[in-house]
């Protein structure tokens, strides 16, 4: 293994000589796909190397804690990333598929990590993450696994779940983070996004440029003032939600696999929640062909169409049946 030191400092001597203004724009953008590949490489192997290391009894240096803290040290990243990547390497040790493409430079070990998080969907998983960037594995990933929940136990996780934090930080601004069921989660970023375009608009009419992020916190604060529209201008009347069910799974009181149950930018639910919605939505239509409901844009991208006879919510909470 010290021919593999060797070239170790090899590499790095000539990465620290490496001057990008010296070279062409399409050198340089196959060069930049190279050294991505290989940092995922080099990653993978760094994390294999530990994991060897641990399992020889490797305790780190002098003054650190643990061997997790000397490799967090080494690398300049945090702990929970270092047990991330130690994790991951044994978790692709049951999927060879996955480790192959590993250690080839495929995917990175974020990606891996989500792949083998669903052992059902490996394959489309592992094809999806040679193609395409970590968001889109984990938005299939998170899909699939709530897809293998029942639906009444997957909504009494979600209640289980939901949670509201905040902090002060070293700039004095107050921040929080949460998590909310879909059930309340979708209509409230469904109208801060409304109001964040709203806010874009005006900006923009008014010369101001400022990140989108920026416009959502002032969005938020409008959500959550309890003051009136301003003059002249009314509250927003589309879908805050909207519900898709199967007629026949309406009706029995629960879905078999197959049957549409979801909010559209939510993901499943149970038939019982979709009857405790209701009181709070008008029916839109029943539908018996694929329609464009379930088509709807949202936050979370677009739903596909289902085919099946199902009916459509649009749920406003202020509004009655």
């Amino acid at each position: 293994m010290r021919r593999g030191s060797v070239l170790v400092e090899e590499l790095c001597r000539a990465l620290a000589a490496f001057d990008p203004a010296l070279l062409p724009g399409d050198e340089c953008a196959a060069l930049a796909a190279a050294l991505t590949r290989a940092a995922k490489l080099c990653e993978t192997s760094a994390a294999r190397a530990a994991v060897r290391a641990i399992e020889c009894g490797a305790r780190g240096e002098a003054g650190d804690a643990s061997v997790v803290e000397w490799l967090a040290r080494v690398g300049g990243c945090s702990t929970g990333r270092v047990r991330a990547a130690l994790a991951t390497v044994h978790q692709v040790e049951e999927s060879p598929a996955t480790q192959a493409a590993l250690v080839a430079g495929e995917v990175s070990l974020e990606q891996a990590a989500e792949v083998v998080s669903v052992p059902g969907h490996e394959a489309e998983l592992l094809e999806l993450a040679k193609t395409s960037g970590l968001r889109a594995v984990k938005d299939l990933a998170r899909r699939r696994r709530c897809e293998g929940i029942p639906p009444e136990e997957l909504h009494a996780r979600q209640r289980a779940a939901r949670e509201f934090k905040h902090w002060t930080d070293e700039l004095g601004m107050i921040r929080f983070r949460g998590a909310l069921p879909p059930e309340t989660g979708v209509p409230f970023v469904n109208r801060l996004d409304q109001e964040t375009d709203r806010q874009w608009r005006t900006a923009r009419r008014e010369g101001r440029r400022e990140a989108r992020s920026v416009l959502a916190a002032d969005a938020f604060v409008e959500l959550i003032s309890p003051a009136d529209p301003p003059a002249g201008k009314s509250k927003s009347h589309s879908a805050d939600l909207v519900l898709v069910c199967d007629l026949n799974a309406y009706r029995r009181g629960h879905a078999h696999p197959g049957e549409a149950c979801h909010i559209i930018g939510g993901g499943p639910i149970p038939v019982s929640l979709v009857r405790e919605l209701e009181n709070d939505a008008f029916l839109r239509r029943s539908c018996t062909t694929a329609c464009t409901c379930t088509r709807s844009r949202t936050s979370a991208g677009t739903v596909p169409p289902t085919s099946k006879p199902h009916s459509c919510w649009v749920h406003h909470p202020s509004s009655r049946a």
